[in-house]
């Protein structure tokens, strides 16, 4: 498997410490890869991030006030 530049999570407590918001992607390029996004999920909960620091857990009135 290709390494990506997703972050990992030993640096997802820095990244929230400045300020960095976070999302979680699948970068899916086909309906079966859509299954992937537990690996961001896992990576996320590794590194100790709450649902509510992730961008794309808000609901869309709140993602689009940012």
């Amino acid at each position: 498997m290709a390494h990506g530049l997703d972050l990992n999570d030993a640096h997802c407590p820095l990244a929230k410490e400045i300020g960095v918001k976070l999302a979680i992607s699948t970068d899916a390029h086909s309906p079966a890869e859509l299954g992937l996004l537990r690996y961001g999920v896992d990576q996320a909960r590794r590194g100790w991030t709450r649902a509510a620091e992730v961008v794309d857990t808000r609901p869309w009135p709140a993602l689009r006030r940012g």
